[in-house]
């Protein structure tokens, strides 16, 4: 915040007056719970005397002030009553906010965990058609080599099979054929 401050003095006179309303309402909440419980105490104090001094004035006037007090007696004690009850229900929204605050936090990390096994299945999914694809481009090299091999192996064969049915003398067909040639070069030239 000190480096904050004097780029932006705006920003921190917020910050600033929030957290001294937060202060503020700390201390008025405490100061107005020792109101209570020395409003309560002074009430406690007072109740023997007014009881004595009904035994000792018993006149409709007197009557009349014990009766007055002891209606606002009921009254401050049904504010104090509404106070604790709100602080109550002002605690236990907390508590279910809190709660739903930890939900929140663990379906958050199950998500993160859901989301990360996703990560790693895709990673694996990923991986295996690649090796699909390598393995079917090697399937197919391997398919082309077995074909190619296999063409030169039939044609070895179907030449030897030629030769063997066929009772020419390869050589000697050449040597004629070779002799064919001089003798047709020499009778044009």
């Amino acid at each position: 915040m000190d480096v904050f401050l004097p780029h932006h003095p705006e920003y921190i006179a917020i910050a600033w007056d929030a957290m001294k309303l937060l202060f503020g309402t700390i201390v008025e909440h405490e100061r107005l719970g020792i109101t209570i419980v020395t409003g309560l105490c002074d009430i406690a104090d007072a109740l023997p005397r007014m009881e004595l001094a009904g035994i000792i004035y018993p006149t409709s006037m007197m009557t009349q002030t014990i009766a007055m007090s002891y209606a606002r007696i009921i009254s401050f004690l049904i504010r104090a009553l509404d106070w604790y009850e709100e602080d109550l229900t002002i605690a236990r929204s907390q508590v279910e906010q809190k709660d739903m605050h930890h939900q929140l936090h663990n379906v958050a990390k199950q998500g993160d965990r859901d989301y990360q096994l996703l990560r790693t299945l895709k990673a694996a999914v990923k991986q295996i058609q690649e090796s699909i694809a390598s393995a079917q481009t090697l399937n197919d090299s391997t398919h082309l080599a077995v074909r190619h091999k296999l063409s030169e192996i039939q044609l070895t064969q179907a030449l030897s099979i030629v030769g063997l049915a066929c009772g020419l003398d390869h050589k000697s067909c050449l040597q004629a054929s070779f002799l064919l040639r001089d003798e047709h070069k020499s009778d044009r030239g």
